[in-house]
């Protein structure tokens, strides 16, 4: 299965029923802009009975840079009045629309107020909040669902079939296609450092070395621990319900872990992950960071070993 098909499969019905009585602006909300951009295009495929929307000369995509600026919004209002060439309307596919600051916004809002018959707007954004009230208001939302494990892995086999480790890419993709992508990208060398910790930082001694390799590649620090947290969950479910771990290429693994990791020593150690995330979104000290997570996971380990 293509990305294109799993958004097709997932959203088709409910685009259909908008393109039955269309409107002239969208909001597709979702932090997966893989499926947001995928999402407009289906649309407009429905829209215009083309199945291929991507070189219409009708359809313009912005912003024009890495964020969506006056001069993007100043381009929507200024050519939105002019007859489509080609099409019965022009379609506007703005994507990353949260980037847009309040003037940005506000320009933008102009063209919604007051929009001309031959055009549509179509918002795509991770965070409907992030966008002024006036403009959630003049446009209809539209909120795709994030995907199964089987679709994603159907993706994955079709896209991505040299995939190291399947089932690790798709069950830290939580249900979306950019992640997805993210993780066949970025490898396994998060997961491979984690598993790698946890199998073998026994002692104090021990920590200075894996911090090291860590704040060497600070960068991917919140990359393990999504590694980090899949692993140590498996650790808990293989105990009572081995047929729900996710990480099924390593069950070898986890079943080796689970020896030293019970589920009480997960339970204990969850939060301290929960903390050095809150840590690093607030920007705080990448080395006391990790020394802090690394100490804190050995001496949950050490206080509940069996």
């Amino acid at each position: 299965m293509t990305p294109y098909e799993a958004v097709q499969q997932s959203v088709t019905e409910q685009l259909k029923l908008e393109a039955g009585q269309p409107g002239h602006s969208y909001m597709i909300v979702s932090p997966d802009t893989v499926t947001t951009e995928l999402c407009a295009q289906i649309f407009i495929s429905l829209l215009t009975g083309v199945s291929d929307v991507t070189a219409l000369k009708d359809v313009y995509t912005l912003p024009f840079g890495d964020k969506v600026l006056i001069s993007d919004a100043d381009f929507i209002t200024e050519t939105a009045y002019i007859m489509p060439s080609g099409l019965s309307k022009k379609y506007f596919i703005v994507k990353s629309a949260e980037t847009a600051n309040e003037s940005a916004q506000n320009k933008l809002l102009k063209t919604l107020e007051e929009p001309p018959e031959t055009a549509v707007i179509i918002l795509l954004c991770a965070n409907e909040y992030a966008m002024l009230p006036t403009v959630r208001s003049r446009c209809r939302i539209i909120r795709p669902k994030a995907y199964s494990d089987d679709v994603l892995r159907s993706v994955l086999e079709t896209e991505y079939p040299s995939c190291p480790n399947p089932s690790f890419a798709v069950a830290v993709s939580s249900g979306s296609l950019s992640r997805l992508k993210a993780a066949v990208e970025g490898g396994t060398e998060s997961f491979d450092r984690a598993l790698k910790m946890l199998m073998c930082m026994r002692k104090s001694s021990e920590i200075l070395q894996f911090a090291t390799e860590l704040i060497a590649r600070k960068e991917k620090l919140t990359e393990f621990l999504d590694a980090l947290e899949l692993i140590l969950r498996d650790c808990m479910v293989i105990a009572y319900r081995p047929e729900l771990i996710k990480l099924k290429d390593n069950v070898m693994d986890i079943r080796e872990l689970s020896a030293s990791f019970s589920p009480n020593a997960v339970l204990k150690e969850m939060p301290i992950l929960m903390r050095a995330r809150k840590r690093i979104n607030a920007g705080g000290n990448v080395n006391s960071i990790v020394d802090e997570l690394l100490f804190s996971l050995l001496e949950e380990k050490a206080k509940c070993q069996k």
